[in-house]
């Protein structure tokens, strides 16, 4: 087998964050190291503000409207895993 030495881009650490229709919220991840897995939360929370920097928004869950969606949508168990988005 062929050496392929690390490169900048490898993920080495990861936590996944959902928002499930019903309001539950599960995580994912190299959760094991706790500060760490902090430590990413924190980064990703600084980003968001960084991106979205007009906290005057109100953010309502998706149980509490009733829009179509403006592209087509799938069920999960419609969507072949490799598609879901899951590392």
């Amino acid at each position: 087998m062929t050496y392929v030495p690390p490169q900048p881009e490898d993920v080495v650490q990861w936590v996944t964050v959902r928002l499930h229709a019903s309001g539950t919220i599960s995580t994912l991840g190299t959760i094991g190291d706790k500060v760490m897995a902090l430590h990413l939360l924190d980064q990703a929370r600084d980003a968001i503000k960084r991106q979205v920097p007009d906290p005057g928004k109100i953010v309502v869950p998706s149980r509490d409207v009733d829009v179509m969606p403006s592209l087509a949508t799938r069920d999960m168990g419609d969507i072949p895993i490799a598609q879901r988005g899951d590392p």
